[in-house]
C-alpha cells in the first residue's frame, strides 16, 4: 500500500490543492426606488383563490363522512356492514369530481394571477420577479418566493407573505378541527354503546 496523498500542482501564487480560477461574482440586480410599492391586487386575488380552493375539498370530506354516517346508521349491524345506498355513494360522487374540477381550476387561476402579479412587478421595475410558474407547486411556495426577490431588490411590505401563512394555518386548523368533530360523531354513531 502506498500512503501517499494526491494533490495538485502548485501554481505561483496560490496554495498547493486549491483551485486557481477566480470565483463568479454573485449575480446583483438593481434596487427600485424606496417608494415603490410591491403590493398588487393580483396576489391578494392569488392568496384569496388560494384559500378558497381549499373549501371543495373540505366539503367533499364533509359529504363522505355524511355518506358514511348515513349507510352505517341504515344497515341493521351498525359498522359491520358495507352497504352504502347508490342514491348516497352518486351523491358523494358528484361532489368528488366537482371538487377535482374545482381544485384543478383553482390552480389555474392562481398560477394566472401569479403570472399577472410578476407582470406587474416587471413594470414597477422589480427586475426578474420570481416567477410565477411556482405557484404550480402551492401558492405558499410563489408568495414566499416572491417575498425573498421583492425584499432583496429593496421594496418593503410582508402583508401578503403574513396573509397567506395565517390564511394557510386557519384552513388547516379549521380543517382539523372539523375532522376531529366528524370522526367523533363517526365513532359515536357506529360503535355499540355498552
Amino acid at each position: 500500500m502506498n500512503d501517499q496523498t494526491w494533490s495538485a500542482p502548485a501554481q505561483p501564487g496560490h496554495p498547493v490543492g486549491y483551485p486557481t480560477g477566480s470565483p463568479t461574482p454573485p449575480r446583483t440586480f438593481p434596487r427600485v426606488a424606496a417608494e415603490t410599492d410591491s403590493r398588487t391586487i393580483w396576489v391578494w386575488l392569488l392568496i384569496a383563490v388560494s384559500v378558497l380552493g381549499l373549501v371543495p375539498s373540505i366539503w367533499v370530506f364533509y359529504e363522505f363522512m355524511r355518506v358514511m354516517l348515513a349507510s352505517a346508521s341504515l344497515s341493521p349491524t351498525g359498522a359491520n356492514s358495507a352497504a352504502i345506498d347508490p342514491a348516497l355513494a352518486d351523491g358523494f360522487a358528484q361532489w368528488f369530481v366537482l371538487s377535482i374540477v374545482l381544485g384543478w381550476a383553482s390552480v389555474a387561476v392562481v398560477a394566472w394571477f401569479a403570472a399577472l402579479d410578476a407582470r406587474v412587478l416587471r413594470q414597477r421595475g422589480f427586475v426578474r420577479p420570481f416567477h410565477w410558474a411556482w405557484s404550480l407547486l402551492t401558492p405558499l411556495v410563489y408568495v414566499i418566493g416572491r417575498h425573498v426577490v421583492v425584499r432583496r431588490r429593496g421594496g418593503s411590505g410582508a402583508a401578503p407573505l403574513v396573509a397567506t401563512i395565517a390564511s394557510q394555518a386557519a384552513v388547516f386548523i379549521g380543517g382539523n378541527v372539523l375532522l376531529m368533530s366528524m370522526m367523533a360523531r363517526f365513532f359515536a354513531d357506529t360503535i355499540p354503546q355498552g
